[in-house]
């Protein structure tokens, strides 16, 4: 599926902010400058975007751009609630309400998980839809961290090793169930970025680069199988 080597463990670069306004714009420009970069060599490019709360307002920022091509870009979604949970508003919305319906209309193809049929009917769809992409299947992936180590709907504790020859794979945590991308799926990428935002995180990020969980109870660490992640981290939240 892809040609990461998971016995390699590579040293991400991490890039520290000292206010978050400063991080969404540098996130906002290196994803401008990485989505153009594609453009220009293959003519479309393909981002996969995580609904996870920190990230929202960079994809705010980035439906305001004014140098992307959108009719040239394919729109990915790493996970979704599936539980029926009304409290818990679905990814796919708060991508399209970020981004912006009139940009999400531009964009050449826009995939997301659907949560208007049955999970099952829901995880073929997804699966045939990431199984018919050829050669690397994102050139970009924005994902959030978890205080638990929790990254694209992959939460601690969840056999995820044992189900990377699938591409989608049903998840929970104590209050959702969700539809999400298997690690092998979102290790099939060019370029990854994680964004750590808030002093409730700076735990966590310390775990992450420096402790001795495994990737079974911190899942983001399997992020480090990767030769190209990059940690954009603000620890203050305003």
């Amino acid at each position: 599926m892809n040609n990461v080597n998971p016995n390699n463990i590579y040293k991400p670069n991490v890039v520290e902010f000292e206010d978050v306004d400063s991080l969404y714009l540098q996130c906002v420009n290196y994803i401008e400058d990485q989505i153009l970069g594609v453009e220009a060599q293959s003519g479309v490019a393909r981002i996969l975007l995580s609904g996870e709360e920190s990230l929202l307002p960079i994809y705010k920022k980035l439906g305001h751009s004014s140098i992307l091509n959108w009719n040239t870009l394919e729109i990915f979604q790493s996970e979704e609630s599936i539980s029926g949970n009304l409290e818990n508003k679905k990814s796919s919305e708060k991508l399209e309400k970020n981004l912006g319906s009139e940009i999400i209309s531009l964009c050449k193809e826009v995939n997301f998980i659907k949560s208007d049929i049955s999970p099952e009917e829901s995880l073929e769809n997804y699966s045939e839809i990431l199984d018919s992409l050829d050669g690397i299947w994102f050139d970009q992936v924005v994902l959030g961290l978890g205080s638990d180590g929790t990254v694209g709907g992959i939460f601690p504790e969840i056999e995820y090793l044992k189900q990377n020859n699938q591409s989608i794979i049903q998840t929970k945590n104590e209050n959702d169930v969700f539809l999400a991308l298997t690690p092998s799926s979102i290790l099939n990428a060019k370029d990854i970025i994680l964004v750590v935002i808030g002093e409730a995180k700076i735990q966590a990020l310390s775990e992450l680069l420096e402790g001795t969980s495994s990737a079974q109870d911190f899942p983001a660490k399997f992020l480090f199988t990767h030769p190209r992640v990059k940690i954009f981290f603000c620890p203050q939240n305003h």
